[in-house]
């Protein structure tokens, strides 16, 4: 049985980082006119009003994309994938109606993350340089060079399928996927059910007795940073942009935003814990 499994690693920030996703976000605008310049061809005026895909939709928006981009090749095709499959999604959601006012994938994007599949990275470790992963570019570029710290575990890496670099809240992280097969898993005597939603968490029962989570605590930090959101926002925006005091409410906002999210991942831990060891000891395995 095969799993995927994600971890988010902080890393220090690097010059190129802002480039490389800024670069990403061209891809994304690029797509955006090859499609409505495939569209326009067949005869449709704009491409989210009488949308078509032809089944040489993606391979023609993949041969006609820049290849002079600082980016790796299957960088750009991950890109491409993507605004593909959000025009698919687009389409089916537009043919069924279940959602009012749909709009089309076309926003352009200053920045975006960039993605690096398996053949692209590379892992090296050394006593002088210690642990670092090595991202391959556009070619004539040299890879992308970003130290791990001392307890990443290198052992695991070969199980590494993607890599990307994200921007979050004034910190630059790295998301991998890993793919990890198991051969066999052991049941337990029962089995639990679980039901996932908003008001509460997790809803589970085993046939005889009913957990519920009550999830007011993690609903109430939801709302708090709504609330820090808006505030900080409407206090920036009556700043100058990139002005002395514009940086500092934005370096702020960045800071009690990601204190909230921790606070958030932290009560979610509480309860999938609490989770476990109930069904520890209940003896239920699936």
């Amino acid at each position: 049985m095969r799993f995927v499994r994600a971890k988010r690693l902080k890393i220090e920030g690097q010059t190129p980082f802002s480039e490389i996703n800024a670069a990403s976000a061209e891809v994304w605008k690029e797509c955006c006119d090859l499609m409505d310049w495939y569209q326009w061809q067949r005869g449709y005026g704009h491409a989210h009003m009488d949308f078509y895909i032809g089944e040489d939709c993606e391979g023609w928006m993949d041969k006609n994309l820049t290849k002079s981009q600082p980016l790796h090749s299957q960088s750009i095709q991950a890109v491409r994938a993507s605004y593909f499959k959000s025009w698919v999604s687009y389409s089916v959601l537009k043919k069924t109606g279940g959602i009012k006012n749909l709009k089309p994938p076309n926003k352009r994007k200053k920045y975006r993350t960039t993605h690096w599949k398996k053949s692209a990275i590379t892992f090296i470790e050394s006593s002088l340089f210690g642990k670092r992963v090595l991202l391959s570019m556009g070619a004539g570029r040299p890879r992308l060079d970003i130290k791990l710290p001392k307890n990443f575990d290198m052992s695991t890496t070969h199980q590494i399928a993607t890599i990307e670099l994200v921007y979050d809240y004034g910190q630059w992280e790295l998301h991998f996927t890993y793919y990890e097969t198991i051969e066999k898993i052991e049941a337990g005597k029962g089995v639990i059910g679980v039901d996932l939603g908003e008001i509460h968490p997790m809803v589970c029962f085993d046939g005889q007795a009913a957990l519920i989570f009550n999830g007011r605590y993690i609903r109430s930090l939801y709302r708090l940073r709504n609330k820090v959101l808006a505030g900080f926002n409407a206090a920036i925006s009556q700043c100058e942009r990139h002005s002395k005091r514009w940086w500092k409410l934005t370096r702020r906002k960045w800071k009690r935003i990601r204190r909230i999210d921790n606070q958030i991942k932290n009560g979610l831990h509480k309860h999938t814990r609490k989770l476990l060891d109930e069904c520890e000891l209940r003896g239920s395995g699936n």
